[in-house]
């Protein structure tokens, strides 16, 4: 079969939508997809962050009971001013 350059451009212009729509589709159904399965929620992020700035005061020595006393008199008095 014989195809001249305006059967091929017609070819090529309906494959077009195809060739780009297809990524752009794989991408976001792919990020969709992470968003309901690998996703935290607001407690899960609070809670990861509450645990790792914890440890970070351990490490640097102190209690984080204290740490947190110690910041909260803090606000109180900055409140008062």
């Amino acid at each position: 079969m014989v195809y001249s350059r305006r059967d091929f451009l017609r070819i090529a212009a309906a494959g077009i939508p195809v060739v780009v729509g297809a990524p752009w589709f794989c991408s976001s159904a792919a990020h969709a997809r992470a968003e309901t399965e690998e996703g935290y929620t607001q407690a899960q992020a609070d809670t990861i962050h509450n645990r790792s700035t914890e440890e970070a005061i351990r490490q640097a020595g102190e209690k984080p009971e204290e740490v947190k006393a110690r910041v909260n008199r803090r606000m109180r008095e900055l409140r008062a001013a």
